[in-house]
């Protein structure tokens, strides 16, 4: 870590981090390395960065990816039923999707839970949002930062697995009478804003395939 300090034609000082690391490490840096000047500022900066909170090493943090998946202007949503292990929505709807395995690429895990969760062949298009939720599962708490994406289905026909009993495709301007998770409702937000810029602002699926694939 580098901290520089520089005075300015005003007489003042300001310091400069290029990376950051541990908060004592900052307050003992900017101890050793501000000069009299930067007196003020020393106090400022040691105070706010003792009160600043540890991070929690309890929580277990997850990618995931989601998918908004079309088929005749509808979207899929499954429900969640009491066999899903993880399971902390019995009963109300999501998306498709699902955590990342390590060392899978995004786009092949989220061909993958799409297929095992609904039998579906899709086409993946680009992410429009991201979000986080924080479930307790099984007694943990999880932190889990998903990425949604636009897919198209070619068939309606649905298989679901164990861990959805139900399904139905709905008119993605009525989500709020879907039976939906609740935090649900920005990514329905962000992909309305997203079909409204249509075709100005969104590519062609058949676009967004070749590049997903070439990433």
């Amino acid at each position: 870590m580098e901290i520089g300090c520089q005075r300015s034609e005003v007489g003042t000082c300001e310091a400069s981090l290029s990376e950051r690391t541990h908060n004592d490490s900052i307050v003992e840096l900017l101890r050793t390395h501000l000069c009299c000047h930067c007196e003020p500022l020393r106090e400022l900066v040691a105070g706010s960065v003792k009160q600043t909170p540890m991070l929690n090493e309890n929580i277990t943090v997850w990618a995931a990816t989601k998918a908004f998946i079309e088929h005749e202007s509808k979207i899929l949503v499954v429900r969640e039923s009491s066999k899903y292990k993880d399971g902390t929505n019995v009963g109300s709807y999501d998306v498709v999707g699902g955590r990342i395995e390590p060392g899978q690429r995004f786009d092949e895990s989220l061909l993958r839970e799409i297929k095992e969760e609904t039998g579906l062949n899709v086409t993946i298009g680009r992410p429009f949002f991201v979000s986080e939720w924080r479930p307790k599962v099984r007694g943990k708490q999880w932190q889990i930062v998903g990425t949604f994406f636009v897919a198209h289905a070619v068939s309606s026909n649905v298989m679901l697995s164990a861990d959805h009993d139900t399904y139905k495709w709905i008119d993605p301007r009525d989500y709020k009478n879907g039976g939906l998770i609740e935090n649900l409702y920005p990514a329905f937000e962000a992909y309305l804003e997203l079909e409204s810029a249509w075709p100005s602002n969104r590519t062609s699926l058949e676009t967004i395939a070749l590049s997903v694939g070439a990433v």
